[in-house]
């Protein structure tokens, strides 16, 4: 075989690995986790008489999100967060008054869609919308009563991921869980509660495989 044959083989097997590395590098990275911590806000769960209410102070937030990319823009994705916020009561003259305490946690599930890194400036910024639909599950106590309820939420945020390097990026972010605390759930009384919007606001970093 001529040296010109062998060279012409290398430079047509060179050509075809720099075209396929991209595609290769797309399809490696198909997994994704971002572990985060933030801070949840909470609206009036019920709203009672004489301008009485009930609600979940502020707290932080822990969770973690998976993620599988159906394509590079679009994935499904999962998350599951815990928060433990005071029950608080709002009392005409007397301000918030502690009621007890409580622990949530977060699941749901849905669609999650980006847009490429650096697509909206020089930086390497991805910002993201995300819709997803899941469960609360609440674990209220007050002094020797204790209490259980799950309750559907609805789930819209937005955020962006800014790459650090390949396949690692840190992670801004807003979540807006909607849904009803079951009052008769939880302590059997036969109240309906407001529809709240629990806010919160993290950072995390986001691994992919």
């Amino acid at each position: 075989m001529s040296r010109s044959v062998v060279r012409a083989s290398v430079a047509r097997a060179l050509a075809l690995l720099a075209l396929a590395s991209p595609l290769v590098a797309q399809r490696a990275a198909t997994f994704g986790v971002t572990p985060y911590a933030g801070y949840m806000i909470s609206s009036k769960a019920l709203q009672g008489p004489l301008g009485t209410d009930v609600s979940n102070s502020a707290g932080a937030l822990f969770g973690a999100q998976l993620a599988l990319k159906l394509t590079p823009n679009l994935a499904v994705v999962g998350n599951v967060g815990y928060s433990a916020p005071e029950v608080r009561a709002g009392v005409p003259f007397l301000g918030s008054v502690h009621l007890g305490s409580s622990k949530i946690w977060l699941y749901d599930a849905g669609l999650q869609l980006s847009l490429p890194a650096g697509a909206t400036g020089s930086l390497p910024i991805a910002p993201y919308l995300e819709g997803s639909v899941g469960s609360m599950r609440y674990e209220v106590s007050s002094g020797p009563l204790s209490g259980k309820a799950t309750n559907v939420s609805w789930n819209v945020g937005a955020g962006a991921d800014l790459t650090l390097a390949p396949n690692f990026a840190a992670r801004l972010f807003a979540k807006d869980y909607i849904g009803r605390f079951d009052f008769k759930d939880a302590t059997g009384l036969d109240v309906n509660g407001e529809t709240a919007h629990h806010v919160a606001f993290g950072v995390g970093l986001r691994l992919d495989f």
